[in-house]
């Protein structure tokens, strides 16, 4: 790529962290967003603009700063605020727990805001075939709901609402979209670069420390080794697939599963 390329996406982030700042701000102004989440995410926006322009040691530093800035931002929420109710039930079978689903202002500025200034950046060049690929997405899905059924004992459940379609929409555009931009195109292709991790010893890094991230932002409980296992198979087929998408694809199949299937939210 020649510097006048490079020159015209470094002003293309900067006019695109300007707007995010904007929006920022007016969730800020709504009282949607907490104000340690609106310093976190514009320092994660700060700082990834600022690892676009540099090299080696600062640009990993920067890179690090905006890791946890934005891991902060997504997952911290004051015990005085909630953010906006999508939708709640008390619950959505016999014997569950009430449910309810928020519109997560934070996350979704984080992912999106990785997602618009690293996607062309971090993308990779896939070799592999869009029908391929959705067969190991799809295998993927598989593998997680055997292992979530034979392996943490979860018990089938079929269950239904009338807020699924408002469920499923909220939670690709919001959840699974902001996620996977944070873990796939933030943390695991940034590491997948680095000079260590593209032996054949440690090669493998990347993936197991995005998984253990991912198991992590979902809280420390029984079922975090599950969560990690998931991280591994959602991080997997970024990797064997080299599309973001199938990344998305197989992340939302599986979160759909389990919203029909098994017991939704995780007692």
């Amino acid at each position: 790529m020649n510097t006048k390329s490079v020159d015209v996406r470094h002003a293309q982030a900067i006019r695109a962290g300007g707007v995010f700042l904007l929006v920022a701000l007016c969730f800020y102004g709504a009282a949607l967003l907490p104000a340690l989440n609106l310093v976190t995410f514009i320092s994660m926006m700060a700082a990834l603009l600022l690892s676009l322009h540099m090299k080696n040691r600062c640009r990993h530093f920067f890179w690090w700063l905006a890791v946890l800035c934005g891991f902060f931002s997504a997952v911290y929420r004051p015990a005085d605020f909630n953010y906006p109710l999508v939708w709640a039930t008390q619950s959505l079978y016999d014997g569950g727990v009430p449910f309810s689903q928020y519109f997560n202002t934070a996350k979704g500025l984080c992912g999106y805001g990785v997602l618009v200034l690293l996607y062309k950046s971090y993308e990779y060049n896939s070799k592999l075939s869009l029908l391929n690929g959705s067969a190991i997405a799809c295998l993927g899905a598989y593998f997680i709901v055997i292992l979530a059924v034979f392996g943490a004992g979860l018990p089938i459940i079929i269950k239904w609402s009338d807020h699924f379609w408002l469920f499923a929409l909220v939670n690709l555009c919001l959840t699974v979209v902001a996620e996977e931009a944070f873990f796939r195109l933030l943390i695991q292709r940034h590491l997948e670069k680095i000079n260590i991790f593209k032996s054949r010893v440690f090669r493998w890094g990347p993936l197991l420390i995005t998984a253990g991230v991912f198991a992590l932002a979902h809280g420390i409980h029984d079922y975090t080794w599950l969560f990690f296992a998931v991280g591994c198979i959602y991080a997997g087929v970024y990797k064997w697939t080299g599309r973001f998408e199938l990344a998305v694809v197989v992340h939302f199949l599986v979160n759909i599963i389990h919203f029909l299937f098994l017991p939704y939210p995780l007692q």
